[in-house]
């Protein structure tokens, strides 16, 4: 009898395991939304009470989906420091679940974790919508 693999541990260790091919995308979208993940704003929050009002989330612009804003998503605390750098008027991280996230964006828009970084994963606008339905859904009942 063999062991069931364990799942990674940390949202770091959940991108290796996808990238590496050990994941398929849905297994790894759903494992993802049950993971905490950084967001840069421009007002302070403390990723649990509700967002203030006017607050903003970082949106970018990602790779293929340069047409789409994409909301940045960060696996680590670092970095997200390390990407607000360069983010001229967002200087507040929140830690929050990932599915909360995947809330807050629109129809037209998706999500990116880790942008521009090698261990990256952006979630297309049409994934975000399907995945915030989902939510929805599931917290309706």
């Amino acid at each position: 009898m063999t062991d069931k693999p364990s799942a990674p541990t940390t949202t770091d260790a959940l991108l290796l395991a996808f990238h590496a091919g050990e994941l398929e995308q849905l297994p790894f979208l759903g494992q993802l939304m049950d993971r905490d993940v950084w967001v840069i704003l421009d007002s302070p929050w403390d990723g649990r009470s509700e967002l203030p009002e006017g607050a903003k989330m970082l949106l970018v612009n990602e790779g293929d989906e340069s047409e789409h804003r994409m909301l940045a998503l960060f696996s680590t605390r670092n970095l997200a420091q390390e990407f607000m750098l360069g983010a001229a008027g967002y200087e507040h991280l929140a830690k929050v679940p990932a599915a909360l996230g995947i809330l807050a964006v629109t129809e037209e828009q998706g999500a990116v974790v880790n942008p521009n970084r090698d261990n990256g994963c952006r979630i297309p606008p049409p994934v975000a919508a399907y995945l915030r339905r989902s939510i929805q859904s599931q917290l309706r009942h």
